[in-house]
């Protein structure tokens, strides 16, 4: 049943648990390039959680489940590891939550999510750089902007991307990356590739320590 507070989600599906429930879900996972929020029909979601979570850069590998409620990234390796063929197959919900990695299953909760936000390691007034201009390169930049940080370089391997705005920079070749004194840190904003764009910065003279990746913050 739609709820007024769903009309904050970019697109909505309505999906009963049973046979063809697991098809279904497919279809919804295919049309979305990053977040799935999923709540049953008895709860609800606050009217400010697409706001409250743009504020954290969240690891794609866990999914946050309790109450009713869900939120998991389609890149999660749990979910590439389950196959979308064992998707179609599930009846309820629960079951692609029984199939996660379990140490990977924390509680939604805000106070979790501020718990977090803490310890994140980009601060007011730090200057970040990101490797990745796609959906992850976005919501590192969101989320330095809402921690008052401040983005000054983007680098990514895709040609068709270089030359090109991203957000208030110009996206630049990682071979650009030569005055290391420019930023604080540079992210790694990739879903799955964290080891190939770190050691790829290193090779091209990144401080180690100056490297984080997604699942680091």
């Amino acid at each position: 049943m739609y709820k007024e507070t769903d009309k904050q989600f970019s697109k909505v599906f309505e999906i009963n648990e049973g046979d063809g429930f697991g098809a279904e879900l497919n279809k919804a996972l295919n049309s979305s390039c990053g977040w799935i929020a999923v709540r049953d029909a008895d709860a609800e979601f606050e009217s400010d959680f697409v706001e409250h979570i743009g504020k954290y850069v969240l690891n794609p590998g866990t999914m946050h489940f309790s109450a009713g409620r869900a939120l998991f990234s389609n890149y999660a390796w749990s979910l590439k590891r389950f196959g979308f063929d064992r998707v179609a197959q599930i009846k309820r919900f629960s079951e692609l939550v029984d199939a996660w990695q379990k140490n990977k299953v924390i509680p939604l909760s805000f106070e979790k999510f501020d718990e977090k936000r803490s310890a994140f390691k980009i601060q007011k007034g730090n200057r970040i750089a990101v490797w990745g201009t796609g959906s992850a390169g976005s919501q590192v930049a969101d989320a330095v902007r809402v921690n008052e940080a401040e983005l000054v370089a983007a680098y990514d391997i895709d040609t068709l991307k270089q030359g090109k705005p991203f957000y208030s920079v110009t996206t630049q070749n990682p071979k650009e990356l030569t005055n290391f004194n420019d930023f604080d840190y540079l992210v790694a904003a990739n879903y799955t590739r964290f080891k190939e764009i770190k050691e790829g910065a290193i090779g091209y003279g990144v401080p180690e320590e100056k490297i984080l990746l997604m699942n680091q913050l």
